[in-house]
């Protein structure tokens, strides 16, 4: 597991270099293909330490915030930061029940970050979706709160929601499950079966 650190520093009016989330994400992705097991920047303004954790997986903790998030803080879908990753077998979670995995048209919407998952923009709005919500690929199905950005998450499956794997407010780990969709198969592939 990456272990990731970050630390405020030295205050430089005339520095230029800002590291954003989506810096220290790449900086990630690059440390997954690489051989190092180790990774120490450090700019007048920030320094950021990386190490691979003793089981030798490849995942960085992001630190979170438990404040629900605000109106004007909420990604609009076209601002959409994340993407669900795909996923190709339907994992075997806690949040899942015994019935849903045995169907094997059930595709998770997994988490594509660490962080808090809320169901709604808002609180106190309606949910995203339900259970029997249709969703289409492009549906925002919830939010990820990451370092007090709202990452919108859509559901990456064309189907109808049949469990919400994940409570408002939760904390999640990436690739955690937090919805099952019926997927819908199309006509022109109705001899085509669906395997998650």
């Amino acid at each position: 597991m990456w272990l990731c650190g970050m630390q405020g520093g030295f205050a430089d009016e005339e520095s230029t270099m800002e590291l954003t989330p989506e810096d220290v994400q790449e900086i990630l992705r690059i440390l997954e293909e690489s051989s190092f097991d180790e990774l120490y920047l450090e700019t007048p303004q920030l320094k950021l330490i990386v190490r691979r954790g003793p089981s030798g997986t490849r995942t960085a903790p992001v630190p979170s915030s438990t404040e629900a998030p605000s109106d004007e803080t909420v990604p609009s879908p076209q601002e959409d930061r994340s993407t669900v990753l795909p996923s190709t077998t339907t994992p075997v979670a806690p949040g899942i029940s015994s019935e849903n995995r045995m169907n094997d048209q059930l595709v998770p919407i997994m988490a594509p970050l660490k962080g808090i998952f809320y169901r709604a923009p808002r609180p106190g709005a309606p949910p995203f979706v339900d259970i029997g919500s249709i969703v289409q690929d492009d549906t925002v199905v919830g939010i990820i709160e990451v370092m007090k950005l709202m990452h919108s998450i859509q559901a990456g499956v064309t189907g109808t929601i049949v469990q919400v794997c994940v409570e408002n407010g939760q904390a999640v780990d990436r690739g955690q499950p937090l919805f099952l969709v019926r997927a819908t198969i199309a006509a022109d592939t109705a001899d085509t079966p669906i395997t998650p």
